[in-house]
């Protein structure tokens, strides 16, 4: 059975079935293989590991996004939601160009053309990117 190993100086997990004794910090400290798992589990919540005060590894709680992530990530949901009108737009605008459009299929084109527009100008809305609710899509 192999034992798992941490390094405070290296922030590094070994596992002696797999590093050798001179691939080893000398500062390590033996841990079980559930700490381990649970350790790693854990860095999918976004929680990172840190030597302890007794350098035994620890979680660290993940720290709040920043302004400019959540802005980043609202600005990539908003490119979603532009791709998805596009693709929504773009039959209704090929029956617009052929002359073959009925009255419903421009009256959603006009619908999903403020949709866009409301997307577009997110960044302007009260509380973005922290506060906010999101424009609602036309009904089909």
């Amino acid at each position: 059975m192999s034992t798992i190993l941490y390094s405070p100086s290296t922030g590094a997990f070994y596992d002696t079935a797999f590093n050798s004794p001179a691939q080893i910090p000398g500062d390590v400290k033996q841990i079980s293989h559930e700490t381990h798992a649970e350790l790693i589990n854990a860095q999918g919540d976004g929680y990172q590991i840190v030597p302890g005060e007794d350098g035994l590894p620890t979680l660290q709680a993940p720290k709040p996004p920043s302004e400019a992530e959540l802005r980043r990530r609202a600005l990539f949901e908003r490119d979603g939601y532009l791709r998805t009108a596009t693709l929504r737009m773009e039959p209704l605008q090929d029956a617009i160009d052929l002359g073959e459009a009925t009255k419903a299929e421009k009256d959603a084109m006009v619908e999903w053309k403020r949709y866009r527009l409301a997307l577009n100008r997110i960044e302007q809305v009260e509380g973005f990117p922290t506060d906010f609710e999101w424009p609602q899509p036309p009904q089909a």
